[in-house]
């Protein structure tokens, strides 16, 4: 499934694609229309303007390194305003790469494992644990190891948004695929 046949999948959801490739998909769990805030959007679109530099981090086998990631991606993070990590001692702190509580906005530097694990779904989890934070944006390998990554963590995403009983603090999240 490719990003634009994901968006019939999410009630509230939008598609973007950039011309390099890289694109997103935006899910919201806030139950009125929210617009995302422009500053938020500005480190989205940034990240996917530097989905090239991502991609090249992949290794032939289909694997990939997280540290790797982070270097290729921080300067983009930090010239747009984020800083690494979240309070220790933080809900599955270890999830969320970068943070910046003035734009309301975590970060989490997925692998391979972001469905396989769970470990998006931890992300949003642990953004949501953060009173500051509003929306996440997740950075995932499309594919990892011949399995559908990006795909199977839309699913995980678009099922969450769609169960009852389940409210997260958040206003949504972003899905970046490499």
């Amino acid at each position: 499934m490719t990003p634009a046949e994901v968006v019939g999948l999410f009630p509230r959801a939008e598609v973007v694609s950039s011309p390099n490739g890289g694109g997103y998909i935006s899910v919201r769990f806030a139950h009125d229309a929210v617009t995302v805030p422009g500053v938020v959007r500005d480190v989205v679109n940034a990240v996917v303007a530097g989905v090239p530099a991502l991609a090249d981090k992949v290794t032939p086998a289909g694997g990939v390194n997280r540290l790797l990631l982070r270097e290729a991606i921080e300067p983009i993070l930090r010239a747009n305003g984020l800083g690494s990590g979240i309070p220790s001692g933080s809900f599955a702190e270890w999830e969320i790469d970068y943070v910046s509580l003035d734009r309301a906005l975590a970060v989490s530097i997925q692998t391979g494992r972001a469905a396989a694990n769970n470990s998006a779904l931890l992300a949003l989890l642990a953004a949501s644990a953060l009173p500051e934070v509003e929306w996440v944006l997740v950075v995932l390998p499309h594919r990892y190891k011949g399995a559908n990554t990006f795909d199977a963590v839309a699913n995980q995403f678009q099922s969450l948004t769609a169960a009852h009983g389940i409210d997260l603090s958040l206003q949504g999240a972003f899905i970046v695929g490499f």
